[in-house]
């Protein structure tokens, strides 16, 4: 009874500050994290040896190796939701929306579940100030489920979702208190659309809004929680569509492509904030778009497309040629249209390269933007931390593949700077342009691309000074887009410092180490993880040089630990990581257990002794 009151007190308590707190949400595919499991890893692609050519099956070229790969192998679910949730909140992201899929079969639902508890789990028990939402997504037309137990399964699989954390203010939630319940596709609820064969519009659904409402209440009746449906707009260029949707829900979101249709989305802006209804912003990164077209009629190769591929039938379609000038542009019309959330296309989704979660090649250019205009948003600017960002494109690819449009016969490189007071730039050691305090994004053309250094100052002083990295070439095209930073070294130790710190110590439990030894061990994994990344982002990673540097690197470090351990420690030590590299340490689909989360030393009886 007592907690039931505390859960209340702190839900009121959430409600009365949360009403004029401005929200970002941003989509995060659950399972695109770091934990020791093979179904989640294989997006990631962080144990991958390389890019291969039949990776070209998928329709799209995989772009990133994440950051957090070259710190340590995979790490268990807790340690790598956090490292989630810390780093987004780093950028002022407030709340994650996870993508869940009716249709998709119980393995995926088992799983879903799993990694979702763990989110609410660590937030309760990190004490972190972390939110989620769940962003149903609903089919239709499927021959084999029919309506009336499609609907079934909706209801039994939200009241999995809902229960027993009903009542958590982790729960994103309206000014009402009622649990955000996004839905795509939400006209799929109601027969006529769900079995429905060609495509509908905007004039049909209006006229239904009415029964879909009724059909999503008749769901919610059957759910252990309080829910608003926040609806999926997918017409905006109708303003009586979205009048009409705003009498039966209380909120709407669009997709993210939507964002580009200024006129239609300051319109709907306007009549949110005249009803007193919240308006949400979407915001998607469009920085990578490296999409695979037929050369036979331009359309994009399916992302499900299966048939091995022909280099001669496709080419890349080329990156968007303003870098981030798109996702600046629409952080400032959240910001001018006063929008109370801001819906984030992705943090994580990066084999479709809309993230925003720092990878070895985006690195923090995007993440630092969000940072300040968020603040600005938010009306909390204070001073920043000074820096230069150089973003630019690689190579296209070494399959030969050609485009349409070369990107860089027009345009080389941005050059992003955020600075407290004006300051002036020079272009090997030339004086070049005035830059503005704030937010500084300039396009610089193929002319001065070979410049060799960049430098920022005030007068006599130098504010920083940044070099244009060579981009390494590739055996397989990992990346289009490359970003170095005059802030890479404080962001990166900033970003990953708990990660190492969550390993040493799991390493000092286990192994019994005094302090001193767990010292030598963090200043050998750090050292060796510095070694790594500057290695990943100057070699290809199937190169000879690469390959023998990881080979060099790995056993300096394996070298440096032998002190702050037992032979016999130490052989367990390595014992360990043979088994991770041959994959025994990484649970597969069918397993459920991580299989060295709980390895410890001492024997049962003792095992007290380390709380």
């Amino acid at each position: 009874m007592k907690l039931q009151l505390l859960t209340l007190l702190l839900l009121n308590t959430y409600l009365l500050l949360g009403q004029t707190k401005k929200i970002v949400i941003a989509e995060c595919n659950p399972f695109n994290n770091y934990s020791q499991n093979s179904a989640y890893l294989k997006s990631m692609n962080c144990l991958s040896n390389g890019y291969k050519v039949n990776q070209l099956n998928a329709g799209k070229l995989r772009t990133f190796v994440p950051l957090i790969s070259q710190v340590s192998y995979p790490l268990n679910l807790q340690d790598a939701v956090l490292f989630e949730m810390e780093s987004a909140s780093k950028m002022g992201i407030n709340a994650f929306r996870f993508p869940y899929y009716i249709m998709a079969n119980p393995s995926y639902d088992e799983a879903f579940l799993e990694v979702l508890n763990q989110y609410f789990t660590t937030a309760q028990e990190k004490g972190l100030e972390f939110q989620f939402s769940i962003e149903v997504i609903l089919r239709n037309n499927n021959k084999q489920i029919s309506h009336q137990f499609y609907q079934k399964m909706l209801t039994d699989r939200l009241g999995k979702i809902f229960e027993g954390r009903q009542n958590s203010t982790s729960w994103l939630r309206d000014k009402e208190g009622n649990i955000m319940l996004f839905v795509r596709n939400p006209e799929y609820i109601e027969e006529y659309f769900y079995t429905k064969k060609h495509q509908q519009n905007a004039k049909e659904i209006k006229g239904l809004l009415e029964d879909i409402s009724l059909q999503f209440n008749k769901v919610l009746s059957k759910v252990n929680a309080s829910c608003s449906i926040v609806y999926y707009n997918n017409y905006i260029k109708d303003l009586n569509y979205a009048k009409k949707v705003s009498n039966y829900f209380s909120l709407m979101y669009y997709p993210p492509l939507k964002q580009f249709r200024e006129k239609e989305m300051d319109n709907i802006s306007v009549f949110c904030k005249r009803k007193m209804i919240p308006f949400i912003q979407p915001v998607y990164n469009q920085v990578h778009n490296n999409r695979l077209k037929w050369k036979s009629n331009n359309k994009y190769v399916g992302k499900a497309y299966k048939e091995e591929l022909d280099p001669n039938d496709v080419y890349l379609n080329p990156n968007p040629k303003d870098f981030s000038k798109n996702f600046v542009k629409t952080l400032d019309q959240a910001i001018r249209r006063d929008a109370d959330f801001i819906d984030l296309t992705s943090w994580n989704n990066y084999d479709e390269g809309s993230h925003i979660a720092p990878e070895m090649h985006l690195q923090f250019s995007l993440s630092e933007i969000l940072k300040f205009k968020l603040s600005d948003w938010r009306n909390e600017l204070t001073k920043v931390t000074e820096q230069c960002h150089i973003n630019q494109y690689s190579t296209t690819s070494t399959y030969n593949l050609g485009t349409v449009d070369e990107v860089a016969d027009k345009i080389a490189f941005e050059l992003v700077t955020l600075l407290n007071s004006p300051a002036d730039l020079y272009i090997n050691g030339q004086f070049y342009q005035v830059l503005q305090s704030g937010l500084t994004v300039i396009d610089y053309p193929s002319e001065i691309a070979k410049a060799k250094k960049y430098s920022v100052r005030r007068g006599a002083t130098k504010v920083f000074e940044q070099k244009l990295v060579q981009i390494p070439k590739r055996e397989f095209s990992d990346t289009i887009y490359f970003s170095s930073s005059t802030a890479d070294e404080k962001l990166w130790k900033e970003y990953t410092q708990s990660i190492i710190n969550n390993y040493i110590q799991n390493q000092k439990s286990r192994f019994l180490l005094s302090s001193e030894e767990t010292a030598m061990w963090y200043d050998a994994l750090f050292t060796y993880t510095v070694q790594k990344r500057k290695n990943l982002l100057q070699h290809d990673i199937n190169s000879s040089t690469y390959k023998s540097n990881r080979e060099k690197y790995e056993k300096e470090y394996y070298n440096a630990i032998r002190g702050p351990l037992t032979k016999f420690n130490y052989d367990v030590f390595l014992e360990m990581e043979n088994d991770q590299k041959r994959g025994k340490g990484i649970v597969t689909e069918d397993e459920k257990e991580l299989l060295f989360l709980d390895y410890n030393l001492l024997p049962e009886s003792h095992q007290g002794e380390l709380k």
